[in-house]
């Protein structure tokens, strides 16, 4: 049972699980804690599989960060909230911890005052990330485009890796596809349990085509 509750240590989620429990974080005051809590949990789920030391290389971490910050482009507030704090653990990751010699977010424009075109994976993105001439590890590629099958990011990067032209937005807690002028909202706070996830990550993953998927989604909706 331990170590399924203690995390790899060359791990993302390690340092998390460290920031956590640092006296740092304990000398932040009651509300931040709360408000912060449910993001450490969505950067642990997002980046947690990642090893420490992809973040020591900002060219290849910083696109991916971009586009987890993207999730909430249509709320900048939101989006800059959810970076503070991704910054922060990353902060600790090199000043205590000496796990990375910098933080990659630094750099990043606040979507609340910068750029928020670019909301979605684009074609160059996807490039980057397939491409022979500096291809992007492994283990990034599959953090965006194969994560664990039994969360919800599963849905969320088999439909980049799948049906990024047919996305019209996607965000934490939905993906919106659009085509045709016809458009689908797939949300996910009704798949918080285990069953419904697998449900809604089984239609992503057995579906042929966009029409299929669609189809599959459909008939989901009809059975709950």
């Amino acid at each position: 049972m331990e170590s399924r509750r203690t995390p790899e240590p060359g791990r993302f989620k390690s340092l998390v699980v460290l920031y956590k429990g640092s006296t740092e974080y304990s000398k932040l005051a009651e509300t931040t804690r709360k408000n912060w809590s449910p993001w450490l949990d969505r950067v642990s789920d997002y980046f947690g599989e990642l090893r420490i030391a992809q973040f020591d290389r900002p060219e290849k971490i910083r696109p991916v960060i971009r586009r987890w910050r993207n999730q909430w482009a249509d709320k900048p507030r939101t989006a800059d909230y959810g970076m503070q704090v991704l910054s922060r653990v990353l902060s600790y990751a090199v000043d205590p911890l000496g796990k990375i010699a910098g933080n990659p977010c630094e750099g990043i424009k606040q979507l609340y005052s910068g750029d928020r075109s670019n909301i979605i994976w684009t074609e160059a993105d996807l490039k980057q990330l397939k491409g022979a001439e500096k291809p992007c590890p492994d283990e990034i590629k599959n953090a965006v485009f194969n994560p664990p099958e039994t969360t919800r990011a599963y849905f969320r990067g088999r439909a980049v890796a799948r049906f990024n032209p047919q996305i019209q937005s996607i965000h934490w807690d939905e993906v919106v596809f659009g085509q045709d002028a016809y458009q689908y909202r797939v949300s996910f706070n009704h798949a918080s349990r285990e069953e419904g996830v697998e449900r809604l990550n089984a239609t992503i993953r057995d579906a042929k085509s966009y029409d299929d998927l669609l189809d599959r989604l459909a008939a989901l909706d009809r059975s709950e």
